[in-house]
Order: structure tokens, then C-alpha cells, then sequence
């Protein structure tokens, strides 16, 4: 029996040791710079479809503030991955909200400022675990966007091609 309860005893301090949050958690709170420059791409998107006539200033000031070009940020799916495809696809789901609101000419504006802060979907670059963060962030406002305005399907079917790297499936309608 002294050797059945020690054996026990053995045996629940190494599974004790062995459930230490060190093994299974990584403590890491920190916020991350590059996931905080992306997602605050998209309040530019928002503020360029809000105020049409300063999109250029706009650029300038994010250009100031923020970064240049992605690229800048490269690479960005070396670590924070979550953090970091969180914020790209908040970014693109406030693309897909300005584009609701824009007009023709403005969508082209949103589009190029999207392919300077963002750049578009590209494997080597964007890492399928940080694209399913950004999809999955992204997919709310997008569902919104179509909602609030149907007839903009070609819109955010190029936005999910170009910056998701998936395709919309238009459903016929009879």
C-alpha cells in the first residue's frame, strides 16, 4: 500500500509539473507595432469615403504617421500571427464598408490606397494561419457591406479575390 500511494504521489507531482502554463501557454501580451500600423489603415479607408476631397491628404498623413507601403512591414507572418491577420482583415472589412458608401471614382481611390497599405493576397507573403485570421475578421463587415448595398457584389468579389485570395460564389437568381 506505501508503495501504491508514493507511486500515486509520483505520479500526480509529474502531472502537476507537466500542467505548468509554461508547457502549454505562452504568456505574451504584448501588443504588437506592425498589427496596430495595419489596422489603422482602415480608418483611412473610412475617413477616404467619408471625405472624398481629402483623400489625398489623407494618404499623405497615413503615409506620415503609419508606413509608406506594406512592404515597410515586411515580413509580417514571422510572429503575432493572430494579432496580425487580425488587424489586416479589420482593415479590410472597413475596405469593404467605404466602398459602400464611395462612388465610382472613389472605389478605384479605395482600391489603390488598398494596394499600397495592404498589398494583395500573396502566399509568400501572407501566411495561410494570418489570411484565415484576416478572412475571418474580415467576413462581418463584407457580409454587411453586401447587405447594405447588393448591387456591389462585383466590388467585394474583387476585394475577397485580391486581399483574401478567395472568390465569391454569386448564387443565380431566377
Amino acid at each position: 500500500m506505501k508503495k501504491f500511494l508514493s507511486l500515486h504521489v509520483l505520479l500526480l507531482s509529474m502531472l502537476l509539473v507537466a500542467c505548468d502554463k509554461n508547457y502549454y501557454y505562452i504568456d505574451d501580451t504584448t501588443i504588437d507595432l506592425k498589427a496596430q500600423n495595419i489596422e489603422a489603415v482602415g480608418t483611412l479607408f473610412y475617413n477616404m469615403a467619408r471625405q472624398p476631397e481629402e483623400a489625398e491628404q489623407l494618404i499623405s498623413i497615413a503615409e506620415t504617421t503609419l508606413f509608406n507601403r506594406y512592404t515597410d512591414l515586411l515580413p509580417i507572418s514571422d510572429r503575432a500571427v493572430d494579432q496580425r491577420g487580425t488587424a489586416r482583415g479589420s482593415a479590410i472589412g472597413q475596405l469593404a464598408t467605404a466602398l459602400t458608401r464611395a462612388s465610382e471614382e472613389m472605389k478605384q481611390q479605395l482600391f489603390d490606397a488598398a494596394d499600397q497599405f495592404l498589398g494583395p493576397y500573396d502566399p509568400k507573403i501572407i501566411s495561410p494561419a494570418l489570411n484565415a485570421y484576416a478572412i475571418t475578421t474580415a467576413s462581418n463587415q463584407i457580409i454587411e457591406a453586401y447587405a447594405y448595398n447588393p448591387q456591389m457584389f462585383a466590388d467585394l468579389q474583387e476585394l475577397c479575390e485580391t486581399y483574401l485570395g478567395i472568390e465569391l460564389e454569386a448564387i443565380a437568381r431566377n
